[in-house]
């Protein structure tokens, strides 16, 4: 079991236990203990207290390191 941090309705951290499949890289499936829609603190979830109101960011991707090639335009 890994614990994560989510945001509730109210931007209050709360802390979880979840089961992980590891997919690749830093990539996981989550096989149990979240829901669908649920926000998950992605960066400064050792700052993350339970009960702790937050101001959440949406999250992006960073982009190919590579930079893309020429077949999907990136080149």
């Amino acid at each position: 079991q890994t614990r994560v941090a989510v945001v509730d309705a109210q931007n209050r951290v709360d802390v979880r236990l979840v089961h992980l499949v590891r997919l690749q890289d830093h990539e996981y499936l989550v096989r149990d203990g979240l829901s669908a829609g649920e926000r998950v603190v992605v960066e400064g979830q050792q700052n993350a207290q339970p009960g702790l109101q937050v101001q959440p960011q949406p999250w992006t991707p960073a982009p190919p390191a590579d930079g893309g090639s020429e077949a999907d335009g990136g080149g």
